[in-house]
């Protein structure tokens, strides 16, 4: 997860298979991100959701990685 605001939550596309590309960022998993394993975060794939769509608690991205996903997409932005 990336961003909460009420019950909508925005978040990254997620996957535990290895995916290569600029737009990739590897998330080790730790104490704080709640992630079972390795996963890819795929930039361009960002979707937002209501609470209720969701079954089970989902990992959620460290200050650290919502810092460079928030870099990353700023870099995007400014290529338009």
């Amino acid at each position: 997860m990336l961003f909460c605001e009420r019950e909508d939550y925005t978040i990254l596309k997620m996957t535990g298979q290895t995916v290569i590309g600029d737009d990739v960022l590897v998330i080790n998993p730790d104490e704080q991100n709640g992630l079972k394993g390795r996963t890819c975060l795929r930039m361009q794939k960002i979707n937002t959701y209501h609470e209720t769509l969701f079954t089970k608690k989902i990992g959620h991205a460290s200050e650290v990685h919502k810092k460079q996903v928030k870099e990353y997409l700023l870099s995007f932005i400014r290529q338009l």
